[in-house]
């Protein structure tokens, strides 16, 4: 049911260690932008590229991501492919690609989807879906890493998908997350906004938090932080900033303060 899921790009490929023995990266996952996006951004294919280079300095607005870690050939794959090159040597997923064309070709099938469809023991499962190539009704569909899926996506020019269920689950403020990850990261640098900088310390502590518990892959604890009480309301603030309801954020503001003196007071309590 398409109802259920949520259609994804690659917002950000970024490489965390540059070992040639063992490459390790990251892929972000962001939802695929609407029709009426901005000029020069690329709304169509796997990855989410703009024509312009954004400046060192560029803010990302609020959107959430899916972080997933990657590495060896299928960090490698990704990257020449987001690049349009080819590898230097052939990998396995390049083998893994020959077979399929082989075996499905005859019996004109494709792969008409992905989609992550799980998230067990704090490691995503991805689903592939061959298709009727005409009729893209699907005949037959296995798990695979996601990884792996990512790129038979982008090799077969099929669209990617991601449970609800998992998104709301996993996913996090991109923002956030660049933020806590460190700069720079290609040609995006992140700065705090002066709003940012004036935000309860314990909001900084919540988030960088969450920023640690996304970069080890402890989707638990990540959501049980973005489900804070605490970040709930500073969530709703930022909304209403954003929309231009600065009376019902400044008393949203208030109440938020409050809230944290509460608890700081009850902390201090207890320990006495």
């Amino acid at each position: 049911n398409h109802d259920d899921y949520v259609e994804v790009v690659i917002h950000h490929l970024l490489g965390t260690s540059h070992s040639p023995q063992t490459p390790q990266g990251l892929v972000l996952l962001t939802q695929r932008p609407t029709s009426d996006a901005e000029e020069g951004e690329d709304t169509q294919g796997l990855f989410q590229t703009k024509k312009k280079i954004p400046t060192k300095d560029v803010i990302i607005e609020e959107e959430r991501t899916l972080m997933m870690h990657i590495g060896g050939d299928s960090l490698a794959a990704l990257s020449f492919l987001a690049q349009g090159i080819p590898s230097h040597r052939p990998l396995a997923l390049d083998l893994l690609w020959l077979l399929l064309q082989q075996q499905t070709r005859p019996l004109n099938l494709r792969l008409v989807r992905v989609a992550v469809v799980a998230l067990r023991s704090q490691t995503f499962i991805a689903r592939l879906f061959f298709g009727d190539s005409r009729t893209g009704e699907v005949v037959w569909q296995c798990d695979s890493r996601p990884s792996d899926s990512l790129w038979l996506a982008g090799m077969s020019s099929c669209p990617v998908f991601v449970h609800k269920h998992v998104w709301s689950q996993a996913s996090v403020p991109l923002r956030t997350l660049l933020i806590s990850l460190g700069t720079p990261y290609g040609a995006t640098k992140v700065k705090s906004t002066p709003a940012e900088r004036e935000e309860p310390e314990t909001i900084k502590k919540l988030k960088r938090e969450l920023g640690v518990a996304i970069a080890e892959e402890d989707y638990t604890t990540a959501a049980r932080l973005r489900d804070h009480p605490f970040m709930k309301l500073q969530s709703q603030i930022e909304i209403h900033k954003k929309e231009g309801n600065v009376v019902k954020a400044d008393k949203m503001k208030r109440d938020l303060d409050l809230l944290i003196a509460k608890h700081e007071a009850q902390f201090i309590e207890g320990h006495d």
